[in-house]
C-alpha cells in the first residue's frame, strides 16, 4: 500500500502543478480589451493617468472614480475618466466613466499586473483624433448665441435621443440639474451624460457635455424655452465625439 501510494505522487504532483499554470494563465487573460492609455479631464483640459491607474490597479480590481484621485485638471467643470483600448478585433475603442462611477478591471487584459499603456501603444487624444481649436472669443449676444441641433443621452455606445423630451424640460426651466430618471437609462451601470449638439456663430458644429448632476444653463442657447431648435431643418451630423465648446 506505502509503495502504491510513493507511485501516485508524481501524478499529484504534476496535476497541481498543472492547475496552478492555468490559473496563471487564467488571470492574466482576464478580461478582452489591451489598456493602451488612459487620461483625465474632459475636452480641452486633461492630463495622463495611465501610470496612475496601474498604480490602483495593482491594489484594486475595482475602484470608485473620484477627481481627488488623479488631481483636478479642470476645476469646476465635469470630467471623465477615458480608457483608451484594443479589442480582440484589433479595433481601438474608448471606455469613459464619470465621476462617481466604478471601474471594474475584469474586462481589461492583465488589469492587475501593469502590462499595459506602454508609451506609443495609443494612437490618438482626447477625441481620438486632432485636437480641436477652440471656439473664437467674443461676448455673448443676449439669449445665447449656440443654436441646439440636437440631444443624445448615454454614452458612447448606448445612447438615445432626448431632443424633444429636452424641448419640453425648456419650455418651463431656464436652469435643469441632469438626471438618468428623466430621460430613462440606455445603459443602466454606467457612465452617462447629456451630450447638446449645437451650431455656433461660426457655423461650425460643437457639443456641451453633462454628466449626471450637472446643471445645464439655458442662457447660452438661441430660443431656450421657445423650443424652436432641433428641427429637420437643424442636421446634426450623427457623430457622438465632435469639438467641444467652452
Amino acid at each position: 500500500m506505502f509503495k502504491q501510494a510513493i507511485r501516485k505522487v508524481p501524478a499529484i504532483f504534476f496535476l497541481a502543478i498543472s492547475c496552478l499554470l492555468l490559473l496563471s494563465d487564467m488571470a492574466f487573460a482576464q478580461g478582452q480589451y489591451l489598456i493602451l492609455s488612459a487620461r483625465y479631464g474632459n475636452q480641452w483640459r486633461n492630463i495622463d493617468v495611465t501610470n496612475q491607474l496601474k498604480n490602483l490597479a495593482a491594489r484594486d480590481a475595482r475602484f470608485r472614480l473620484d477627481y481627488k484621485v488623479f488631481g483636478d485638471p479642470a476645476p469646476g467643470q465635469a470630467k471623465t475618466l477615458r480608457i483608451y483600448a484594443r479589442g480582440p478585433d484589433r479595433r481601438e475603442r474608448m471606455f469613459e466613466y464619470a465621476d462617481g462611477s466604478y471601474i471594474d478591471g475584469s474586462q481589461f487584459i492583465g488589469w492587475g499586473n501593469g502590462q499595459w499603456g506602454r508609451p506609443g501603444d495609443w494612437s490618438g487624444n482626447w477625441g481620438g483624433g486632432p485636437v480641436p481649436p477652440p471656439p473664437p472669443p467674443g461676448p455673448r449676444p443676449p439669449g445665447g448665441q449656440y443654436v441646439i441641433l440636437s440631444a443624445q443621452y448615454g454614452n458612447q455606445w448606448r445612447h438615445i435621443d432626448v431632443t424633444n423630451r429636452l424641448q419640453q424640460i425648456a419650455a418651463s426651466n431656464a436652469r435643469y440639474r441632469v438626471d438618468y430618471k428623466t430621460f430613462g437609462d440606455p445603459a443602466p451601470g454606467q457612465a452617462k451624460s447629456l451630450r447638446i449638439y449645437v451650431r455656433g456663430p461660426d457655423r461650425r458644429e460643437r457639443m456641451f457635455v453633462y454628466a449626471d448632476g450637472s446643471i445645464v444653463d439655458g442662457a447660452m442657447f438661441v430660443g431656450w424655452g421657445s423650443g424652436r431648435w432641433g428641427t429637420p431643418n437643424d442636421r446634426w451630423s450623427g457623430t457622438w465625439d465632435v469639438p467641444r465648446a467652452n
